[in-house]
């Protein structure tokens, strides 16, 4: 009975949307007059206009900073307006934003660009559970836990499971569970994942309490 762990990084689109969100923040308004504070919703797919770093090197960061650029001044130019709170406007190109009233809303806050769930499963996969799969024995079952960014859909990651597994079961018919957590940040608790093979070759009494020890010890949702 094997436990093999593998932290699945941050990749650079990731870090960029992460990056953009946190300038943005900085950049508003609302962290320095304490009259408003604003809500930006940004176009959900604006992370995939990033380019190859080492082929356009300083283009993202000269499309981050222009954004948060636009971003700021369509904000200043609402708060001068004056209007009847709250005040919706667009930051056109980008998305919208929502200028309200400081007693009515705690915090200026940001929707950045959505990450990919597809491209998410698809980097667990490839980087997490084939890579991991190799490191286990040959000779018995293995439990795979991978700590990720974000979590897939449950069905979909179910439906992509079950396929490599019979796809490979001379590999992935050894393993007995895959567990998925979430790194957590401050104020921020997301329950981790398992998924029990249901096509596993080996299913043995220790493999059985290893899952119950680590479903109940990390807190973790059965997929």
């Amino acid at each position: 009975m094997a436990i093999e762990c593998k932290n699945l990084e941050i990749e650079e689109c990731e870090k960029s949307v992460m990056d953009l969100g946190l300038r943005v923040l900085r950049s508003l308004p609302g962290g320095t007059d304490k009259r408003f504070n604003i809500q930006v919703n940004l176009d959900p797919l604006l992370s995939q206009i990033n380019t190859d770093e080492d082929k356009y090197p300083g283009l993202n960061a000269a499309i981050a900073a222009e954004i948060v650029d636009r971003i700021r001044m369509a904000t200043e130019d609402a708060i001068v307006k004056n209007p009847d709170l709250p005040f919706e406007y667009a930051v056109e190109g980008l998305g919208t934003a929502v200028l309200r009233d400081a007693k009515e809303q705690s915090d200026t806050s940001i929707a950045t660009t959505e990450i990919s769930h597809v491209a998410q499963l698809r980097r667990l996969l490839t980087n997490g559970l084939y890579r991991a799969i190799s490191q286990l024995p040959a000779d018995g079952p293995g439990i795979i836990v991978i700590q990720c960014e974000h979590l897939p859909d449950l069905n979909l990651a179910r439906i992509v499971l079950d396929a490599a597994t019979k796809c490979d079961p001379g590999r992935l018919g050894r393993l007995s569970a895959l567990v998925l957590i979430p790194r957590r940040y401050r104020n921020d608790y997301r329950p981790g994942l398992l998924f029990s093979k249901r096509h596993a070759t080996y299913r043995t009494s220790a493999s059985e309490r290893a899952i119950g020890v680590l479903q109940e010890e990390l807190g973790l949702v059965a997929a």
